[in-house]
């Protein structure tokens, strides 16, 4: 395992309480030495006890690849709903502090790619479901601040993605996104992600920056566009269809990867 946290956080680079003491690694699951594709799998809200079984059917599916966990200090997602539930006044601060924790994540990760030699010229895939969508963002963002580094990111899935895309900000992504993504960028959303569209309304009650209507990328479509609006940088996939909540995501796997031709990605 690489341990990438407890470097960082003696080094002061972020400071940060809610990395204090964390473990912050990446879990290597499957290597083929043949292949200089590699793909790290995010979590969200499941991160800190995730079962590295949950992700079996990513790399059963494709054997091409490989494959890592990242795995960061979030919340699981049981208690964070049930704490949401219980606790209206606090539950959306609760999760506005653990999107501020996926951003930090996201930063780590950058810094800590660009500065490991094993990750040098390897096409890079990056897969972040729920909260773990807001840690690919921002490490697409850290990375493309890095001058000289040798990273290849070759495409981006997002599942469920807790993260937002506001209308003012689109061409700055479309930018980033564009710069420093070689291949696909996938969103993957469906209306029927109650527990996404129930955080994001209580946070806009609290937080007036906040657009629960427009703002989640997994309720909504991330709709980027180049400057000619000839073709879309980034592509929206509807999974209302087959009625897909949160909690669902992983035991649809299997459909969603046939949908968006996920071996086409490698």
């Amino acid at each position: 395992d690489f341990f990438i946290g407890k470097k960082l956080n003696k080094s002061n680079f972020f400071n940060y309480d809610d990395f204090n003491n964390s473990v912050i690694k990446l879990i290597p699951i499957t290597k083929n030495r043949h292949s200089n594709t590699i793909t790290i799998l995010i979590s969200g809200f499941l991160s800190e006890k995730d079962d590295i079984n949950q992700w079996q059917y990513f790399y059963d599916y494709d054997r091409n690849s490989n494959y890592y966990l990242y795995r960061w200090p979030s919340h699981d997602i049981l208690t964070f709903v049930l704490k949401t539930l219980l606790f209206v006044f606090n539950g959306p601060y609760l999760f506005i502090k653990h999107k501020k924790i996926a951003k930090y994540a996201g930063k780590i990760l950058a810094y800590f790619l660009a500065s490991n030699e094993d990750f040098n010229n390897c096409h890079i895939n990056l897969v972040g479901f729920s909260l773990g969508s807001q840690v690919v963002k921002y490490c697409i963002k850290e990375l493309s601040k890095i001058k000289g580094h040798k990273i290849i990111i070759n495409n981006i899935l997002f599942l469920g993605g807790a993260a937002d895309m506001r209308e003012n900000k689109k061409d700055k992504w479309r930018n980033i996104f564009r710069n420093n993504v070689g291949g696909r960028i996938i969103n993957c959303y469906s209306r029927y992600d109650w527990v996404l569209g129930h955080l994001y309304k209580m946070c806009a009650k609290k937080d007036p920056s906040i657009n629960d209507k427009k703002d989640p990328i997994g309720l909504n479509k991330m709709n980027i566009k180049d400057e000619k609006e000839q073709y879309y940088v980034v592509e929206d996939y509807d999974f209302s269809d087959l009625k897909l909540g949160h909690i669902q995501y992983r035991s649809r796997f299997h459909d969603i990867l046939k949908r968006i031709n996920f071996l086409n990605l490698n």
